[in-house]
């Protein structure tokens, strides 16, 4: 056998064509591994970070006009806390001044903005100057306008002038009933009488329910009299949810809804003829303030109100141009009036869909249906880490937490998503593209394999399973799996940081596995390990090593504990050799 293989060896000068070859002449089918960094799952102190969104600095700051709030930002290499700096602000990116408040060093680990999602600092900001106000000095400017309008003259007419009071509540007399000019009550729950001093209620005044801390009013019920809503009569109250605006209204004027952070219902009847443009902006300059994202009208089908909320663009900073999802009240009917903002994290969509980004209760968790009368069509299962069981509705709905197709191929995206242990896991009846076997999730074919949600240690993925998708398996308690003869691919990470990962069977004809799918897990392997025709890992000590024959591809990193090997000879039957198999990129 030596003397066999010394005839398959060439001298370096020699012009013949040959199995061997050097890492330098790639054309050939021998190479020269050069000594590896170490492998990632090896256990060996590493020297250089790969992956630069592992650990990374990041500067938190306060922006110029919107102070009140601190934003995160990837800084430059010699920021620091106390300085002054040019970042994008913005949908737009519109340049701004910015104060560095803190600089500090996070992981994937920690739950904030992703690494991929953070802007970064542009530039310094050189104008600083005597005047330039400190930490200590900055206000926002949301704080800055209600104090200025808390010194303005909310008006309540003296008794002498034609205003009454009646309960907990101030009203002039008009020629058709009573003027709502202020309430004076402390309850946090206003229904406002049908009528007050023996007149029907029929307009809403300036200022009536406006209001800067205090009682916090959460929700007021008008009196079906009402015929006009006048300007700022529900300004900065940042409490309601609902509010109903009563069938028979006929004019809502400027800015009578601004400042409402917490409403997500509107619903204006069909009667309304007149609505003010800036609806929900101050009139002082600085947009639609306050106007709560998740924010749904409800109208009625070919009303003013539905041409006028289908045409309406908000005009805030943090939310500009966006058109507000609209439904119609027919639709309403069979919706329960339930809060669903302190069980999910969800955005409404301008076409009126919900996603749901994240779930925030543990235990038995049911997805709706729909949230204020809009379709959920999309689910991030980024779970409580007290999550029991989730049940989905009949619905067709996307998983975008979970579906291999769900991200931009960005496997590394989903090494670190939260894995989440499930005792059970509804999944819609309905559904064209998902199906369980009571431990993963599958395409509806069960040829997909996207996502192993038990507790369990040990599994054995279904005979006709084609592909273990990326992130699989990543961060879950299994140690040991069974892989069917049907299996063709192992994705990226598909056991990635898997702590307790030790063993791994079957997978014969497996054609393709990414060197990376044991990524941070502890899994050892003493010599070599081929996964179908994939050569996965060669932990060669020898100086010379001979690939078997079959072999079609080596992955990442396949050799990278391979220390001292200096010659490799490569099978006939190779087809591909993926970037860092020998610690380098080819």
């Amino acid at each position: 056998m030596k003397e066999n293989d010394e005839s398959k060896k060439l001298n370096k000068d020699s012009k013949e064509s040959t199995k061997k070859t050097s890492t330098k002449k790639t054309s050939t089918k021998k190479t020269s591994a050069k000594k590896p960094s170490g492998k990632k799952n090896s256990g060996k102190k590493r020297s250089e970070n790969k992956d630069p969104s592992l650990i990374y600095k990041v500067c938190t700051v306060r922006v110029e006009g919107f102070e009140s709030r601190m934003y995160d930002y990837l800084p430059l290499e010699d920021t620091k806390a106390g300085d002054y700096v040019i970042v994008p602000f913005g949908w737009e990116n519109t340049e701004r001044v910015a104060f560095v408040q803190k600089v500090e060093q996070r992981t994937r680990f920690d739950k904030k903005i992703p690494y991929e999602q953070l802007k970064k600092v542009l530039r310094p900001y050189e104008d600083v100057t005597e005047d330039t106000p400190s930490l200590s000095d900055i206000r926002s400017d949301f704080a800055k306008q209600k104090e200025n309008l808390e010194t303005q003259d909310i008006p309540i007419l003296p008794a002498e002038e034609g205003a009454y009071v009646d309960g907990d509540f101030v009203y002039r007399k008009t020629d058709d009933g009573a003027l709502l000019v202020k309430y004076i009550g402390k309850g946090k729950k206003v229904v406002v009488p049908e009528q007050l001093g023996g007149r029907k209620v029929t307009e809403i005044g300036e200022y009536a329910f406006y209001e800067f801390g205090g009682i916090k009013i959460a929700e007021v019920v008008l009196p079906k009299y009402v015929k006009i809503i006048r300007k700022k009569a529900f300004g900065f109250c940042e409490r309601i949810k609902k509010l109903v605006i009563p069938d028979g209204t006929k004019v809502i004027e400027a800015s009578a809804i601004h400042g409402c952070d917490e409403l997500i219902l509107l619903d204006v009847p069909a009667s309304v003829e007149s609505i003010s443009g800036n609806l929900f902006d101050s009139g002082s300059g600085y947009g639609d303030l306050g106007l709560n994202e998740h924010i749904v009208i409800i109208v009625d089908r070919g009303s003013y109100a539905e041409e006028f909320f289908r045409n309406y663009e908000t005009n805030s900073e943090f939310y500009p141009h966006r058109h507000l999802p609209v439904r119609y009240r027919d639709e309403m009917n069979d919706e329960p009036d339930e809060d669903y903002e302190d069980i999910f994290e969800y955005t409404i969509s301008d076409d009126g869909t919900v996603h749901i980004d994240e779930i925030l209760v543990g235990g038995d968790v049911v997805i709706p249906s729909k949230i204020h009368g809009c379709p959920v069509t999309e689910v991030n299962c980024s779970l409580s880490e007290t999550t029991n069981s989730i049940t989905f509705p009949d619905a067709d709905i996307f998983l975008s937490g979970i579906d291999d197709d769900s991200t931009d191929g960005g496997w590394e995206e989903k090494i670190f998503d939260n894995y989440f242990h499930l005792d059970r896991l509804v999944l819609p009846e309905k559904s064209t593209r998902y199906r369980t076997d009571g431990f993963a999730v599958f395409s509806a074919d069960l040829k997909k394999l996207y996502k192993f949600y038990s507790g369990e240690t040990g599994y054995t993925v279904p005979e006709g399973t084609e592909r273990i998708c990326s992130g699989a398996f990543a961060g879950s308690k299994i140690e040991e799996v069974d892989l069917p003869d049907s299996l063709k691919e192992i994705g990226n990470c598909a056991f990635g940081n898997c702590r307790n990962f030790r063993r791994i069977n079957g997978g014969r004809n497996l054609i393709s596995v990414s060197g990376y799918f044991a990524y941070m897990a502890p899994f050892k392997i003493d010599d070599e390990m081929i996964l179908g025709k994939t050569l996965v890992n060669a932990n060669i000590k020898e100086k010379s090593y001979h690939i078997p024959e079959g072999v079609e591809t080596i992955s990442a990193e396949a050799f990278e504990d391979s220390e001292g090997l200096e010659e490799i000879y490569l099978p006939a039957a190779l087809k591909t050799i993926e970037d860092h198999a020998f610690g380098v990129k080819l």
